[in-house]
């Protein structure tokens, strides 16, 4: 499936900020860190994961971040910000893991 165009209304953002090759992102990893640290500040976690890819060829920044809704502060490597309304291109991905498992 393509990416597709979709609107996001404003939201708070956690996000832990990464540099390395793209394809080399832990992204269980972060992922995991991101719900426990809103599980621990009791806030309520967004459903899907996302990632900023910032354009650094050098560095190859990206941020990967959950949306949350409730009052938080920044922890260790996990940081915040307001993530504005905006219209943003989305793609999914299935893992292959989950779509072996489907097929089964």
């Amino acid at each position: 499936m393509g990416p597709r165009l979709e609107s996001r209304k404003a939201a708070n953002l956690a996000y832990i900020e990464y540099e390395g090759p793209y394809g080399d992102i832990p992204w269980e990893n972060l992922v995991k860190r991101l719900y426990d640290w809103a599980k621990g500040q009791k806030v309520m976690p967004g459903f899907y994961p996302m990632a900023t890819y910032h354009n650094d060829p050098e560095k190859m920044r990206s941020d990967i971040a959950i949306t949350f809704k409730g009052r938080a502060k920044q922890q260790d490597d996990v940081k915040t910000r307001k993530m504005p309304a905006m219209k943003v291109a989305t793609i999914s991905q299935r893992s292959r893991k989950r779509s072996e498992e489907h097929i089964r």
